[in-house]
């Protein structure tokens, strides 16, 4: 009877540590915006920008600790996005955002406090799908964010390239 109460109250404190692990983690969502066509005026020119659809990375910080996330571009290339086609094949090249763009010489920091979220713009969903790779049809992405050796992943959601 003894063994048996060790055995459960070994499984309780896994349980108790998994579920307090758990909730230490950085809650990932990503979600699909668009961006409605607009009309601005630049040195008396009409510039016209059409409608284009874009991520959002939610990143909800469930840390005991503050969470800095620094970047030399924008604040995506902290999060790798994991590409699949309709088939199931990751096509994506496992950089993360912003590996194609411009750097700055400087580098910033964007600040999450413990429990405090932030939304993050993903421009380029696609941007890490090699050329010969991107073809026109649907695929499914979702996020990927590392941090002292931990990884967290978002949600899928749906992109289709015309």
């Amino acid at each position: 009877m003894r063994h048996q109460f060790c055995i459960i109250g070994a499984l309780l404190a896994l349980f108790v540590h998994a579920g307090v692990h758990a909730m230490e983690k950085p809650l990932l969502t990503l979600s699909k915006k668009t961006q409605p066509a607009r009309e601005t005026v630049v040195a008396d020119q009409v510039v016209r920008t059409p409608a284009y659809e874009y991520g959002e990375i939610g990143f909800f910080n469930r840390l005991a600790a503050r969470v800095d996330l620094t970047f030399n571009i924008d604040p995506d290339q902290n999060f790798t996005p994991i590409v699949r086609n309709v088939t199931g094949e990751v096509v994506s090249n496992g950089e993360p955002f912003g590996f194609s763009r411009a750097p700055s010489l400087e580098v910033r920091t964007v600040s999450v406090p413990a429990n405090q979220s932030i939304a993050i713009e993903a421009r380029k969903l696609l941007e890490t799908v090699p050329d010969q790779r991107r073809m026109p049809g649907m695929y499914f992405v979702r996020v990927r964010y590392e941090r002292d050796g931990m990884t967290w992943e978002s949600n899928e959601i749906e992109v289709t390239l015309r």
